[in-house]
Order: structure tokens, then sequence, then C-alpha cells
């Protein structure tokens, strides 16, 4: 018989033959552990010789408490001196634990990384303490793990959707050609005079479904952009980026700051190469880390009749950092070059007696270097906005819907901002 207690605890016993068989079966191995029905990132298997319970948890602390430290809220039948096996998943990540019968030594072992650790407290509870202890201060293996992450779990706060290096490559093709691409390089002839700098500021939310799990983001992007008083086509980029990512209910917060200058090329082409950093995490996943990187995008104008077809690419390098001075801090060892294009028609419509442009857009990322598990994204977009032309001083809005696909999901994602 299944009881579940108040801490969402899924109890239930088995003879002790039946169990031993589990046992074996179970370990920690990543085989056994796809049988855990945990719908968030983190869970484990508690494990006595009467006994058997799933913990699940958001938070790598939180699966440490209960699944390690105090097995006696989980496991209503422990004494206290019985053999306890912990077979968990880390997003992905095997790993165990156990306490052999009679003995307060907890052997710890993650056998993709080849860890194997034993920690030998005076009780059992100290023993815990000195494997939390070990991995707060072990960033080189919690590197490791997140390396490990973000080659086999679908759902990533680094690299999968709604990660810092995937929001980093869409900002960074947002300033070069999502925000003014249709009339970034066009002639002078109706320029005005003292246009002065636009501030921007904005609203991003989105929500993918990955691998049976719900991934939602909110950001705040901002934006400050100085025009050339000779050549308003000639802007020097400042971009910021504010947000927070709900990965099956691990929330990691995140922030980007890069800058840029935009050059016309010709009346049709402009270039713009952009410099940015990044800071990522939480305690929930128990690591910080950062994203520094460089990229160049081009665009380019195609003028028809009664529309308009812009044409962007972009090439960027994208490397990890520990951050330093920071708890939980750590460097994943990632470094990647991502590869964008994409293309967008724009058409002039009138709503009431508002001048308007609608837009089309289609783009495809790709993630070239080290292994990751999301390797591409498609984005369709439709976009109504206002007045875009770097030749007017009058402010301007623009709204985005989008739908993306990646690897095990897709995602939709509207996206408002604000210039003036």
């Amino acid at each position: 018989m299944r009881k579940t207690d108040r801490f969402g605890v899924k109890r239930s016993r088995m003879p002790s033959s039946l169990l031993a068989a589990v046992l074996l079966a179970v370990g920690a191995s990543s085989a056994a552990q796809t049988g855990l029905s945990c719908s968030s990132l983190f869970g484990a298997l508690l494990s006595s010789p009467t006994q058997s319970v799933q913990v699940c948890s958001t938070s790598l602390q939180g699966l440490y408490e209960v699944g390690i430290r105090d097995v006696g809220a989980s496991l209503s039948s422990y004494v206290g001196d019985e053999a306890i096996t912990t077979a968990a998943r880390l997003n992905g990540l095997a790993a165990g634990a156990k306490f052999a019968k009679g003995s307060a030594s907890l052997d710890f072992t993650i056998p993709e990384l080849n860890i194997q650790q034993t920690f030998a407290g005076a009780t059992r509870v100290s023993s815990a303490r000195l494997m939390h202890d070990w991995l707060n201060n072990n960033a080189e293996l919690r590197g490791r793990m997140l390396q490990h992450q973000a080659a086999h779990s679908a759902v990533n706060p680094v690299t999968g959707p709604g990660g810092v290096l995937s929001g980093a490559v869409g900002l960074d093709f947002g300033a070069s050609f999502d925000e003014v691409a249709t009339r970034i390089a066009t002639t002078q002839a109706n320029a005005q005079s003292g246009l002065g700098n636009l501030i921007g500021i904005g609203v991003l939310v989105s929500q993918h479904e990955i691998a049976g799990a719900t991934v939602r983001t909110l950001s705040v992007p901002l934006s400050y952009t100085v025009r050339n008083d000779i050549d308003p086509r000639r802007q020097a980029l400042l971009r910021g980026s504010l947000g927070v990512v709900d990965s099956a209910g691990t929330k990691s917060q995140s922030g980007r700051l890069s800058a840029g200058y935009r050059f016309p090329m010709s009346d049709e082409w402009a270039l713009t190469p952009m410099v940015g950093v990044s800071l990522s995490g939480s305690n929930d996943n128990g690591f910080y880390t950062g994203v520094v990187s460089g990229s160049i995008a081009s665009t380019y104008l195609i003028e028809r009749d009664g529309f308009d077809i812009s044409v962007g690419n972009m090439l960027g390098y994208y490397r990890s950092f520990k951050p330093p001075g920071v708890s939980y801090g750590v460097d994943p060892g990632l470094q990647v070059f991502a590869v964008r294009n994409g293309i967008l028609i724009s058409q002039p419509v009138t709503l009431g007696s508002r001048k308007m442009s609608l837009e089309y857009g289609l783009s495809d990322t790709r993630y070239l270097g080290d292994v990751l598990y999301q390797k591409s994204a498609q984005d369709i977009s439709i976009s109504l906005g206002t007045n875009k032309s770097v030749f007017s001083a009058r402010s301007f809005f623009r709204a985005t819907l989008a739908l993306q696909k990646v690897r095990d999901g897709h995602g939709v994602a509207l996206n408002v901002n604000y210039w003036f």
C-alpha cells in the first residue's frame, strides 16, 4: 500500500527479498533512475531493508536534507542504524549515497564523473554535513556536474531554453537585427537633425514544454542607443537584461550587460560587433556561473514595392567563467560558437488611421564547439509595431509573438518593447 505524507514523499513497503532485488537494480545507475516519477529536476529513491521512498525536490539543498541528512523524516520505519541507500537524479546526472548497517560512514558516488568518496563522521548526520561541505567547497566538481548536465539534460539553466547562454545569443541578435532591421541601412534623403539618443525598455515572457518539464522565463530587456549627429546610422549600443527562469520549479536568476557599435557599410548593409558578459545561477541549483562573449552580426536590406526583406547573420563566441567572489561560483568549462541566421519580411499596414509595420520572421540558431544537448533552435515570429526608421525622432514600439522548436520540445514567447 502506498501513502503520501505532507512533504509530498511517496512511501511504500515491500518484502525484503523483493527490496533486495530492487536495490540491485537501482544502485546509482542512470538507467534505474529514469524510473523516478518526479516532475522536478532533483529526485531520489531512498531504501532501507523494509521500506522504499521516493523523494522529489526543486533544489539540490532540499534533496540533500530529505534524501541524505534527515532520512528519518522520509523513512517512517527508520531506527537509526539500518543500511540506507539513496539513488539520486541531479537534473540528468546519476548519484548515489549509502550508509552500511551499523555504520555512520557515508559513501558517495557519481559514476559518470568517476567520483567515489567516503565521509566518516561521529554520527550519520555529521557524515552528511561533511559531504555537504565538501560539495560546497569543490567548485571544480560542481563545474563538471554542470558541464555534464549541459550535455545530457534537455532542461538546463545555462544552455537550455531560457538559459543564460541561449538568452545571450538572442539578445545579441536582437540588438543587431530584430530591433531596427528594416530601416537600419537606408538613404539619408529624409534624415532629420537633432535626433537624440534612444532609451528602450521591454518585457519578455516565455514558456517551453520540454521532455515533460515546463520552463518559464520572465526578463526585462533594457537598452540605450547613441545616434551619431552626422550619420544616425552609426550607433553606439548599450544593452542589458535582468531575468528569472523557472525550470520545473527550480528558479535561477540572470543578468547581462553588452555593448557594441553599428557600422553602415553601404545604404543597404550594416555590421554590428558586440561584446558582453552574463551572470546566472541560484542556491536552488547549487551554482552561479558567468558567460563572456563576442559577436559580429550583418544586416542586409532588400527594398521592394510594398514590402522590405531583411537578412541577418551572426557569429558569436561564448565562454563560461567562474564569477569571482561569489558563493557557489563555478566554471563548467563551456566554449561555444553560435551561428544565427534570420530573415524578416516587413510590410506597411494601417490600423484605424495609424500607420504601422507588420513583420514575419524566421530564424535558425546552431551551437558549435562543446557537446550540448540543445544544439539548435528554430523560431517563427510575427510582429506588429510603429516606425523604426533610424532617421526619425519619434518613439516607437514593437510587440512580437514567437514560436520556437528545440530538441524534445517547443515553446512560445511574447516580447513587447518601447523605445523613446
